[in-house]
């Protein structure tokens, strides 16, 4: 829809922060009804993800190892398309340190994690804010 296009003078935010709005504004080719349908939804999936890998990381085990890596891939791929760089390397290490059995650094790692997760979620609102179209004068 045109009317959920960005004006020329109303350009996103670009690779700045931890999300790169410019490249999720692209993928969703200037629909930013999408991209603020796909940032509330990487927005409650980061929250859920990093809460069940606590979890996960709590329960100990290598038992549970698979369903951490599967847990970080769904949020790698979710922080891939939309272009948040740092959530998504910081799940890759997890998922990675995961399938090869390296328990002992997931804690620190998913604390670098977290980290990310809260840094995309602080810059969310200004993100949206972004999207938003701003009146004529």
């Amino acid at each position: 829809m045109l009317q959920d296009r960005p004006s020329p003078d109303h350009a996103p935010p670009s690779g700045t922060g931890p999300l790169d709005c410019a490249a999720i504004c692209e993928r969703c080719m200037g629909n930013t009804t999408l991209v603020q349908m796909l940032l509330d939804r990487f927005e409650k999936q980061a929250i859920d993800d990093v809460a069940t890998l606590t979890r996960l990381l709590g329960e100990g085990g290598p038992a549970v190892a698979a369903r951490i890596g599967d847990t970080a891939h769904a949020l790698k791929g979710a922080a891939g398309a939309i272009a948040v760089a740092g959530v998504h390397s910081a799940a890759a290490d997890i998922e990675r340190a995961a399938r090869c059995g390296s328990l002992d650094s997931l804690p620190a790692l998913l604390q670098a994690l977290r980290g990310e997760v809260v840094r995309c979620l602080e810059a969310l609102p200004a993100v949206r804010a972004s999207l938003q179209p701003h009146p004529e004068n």
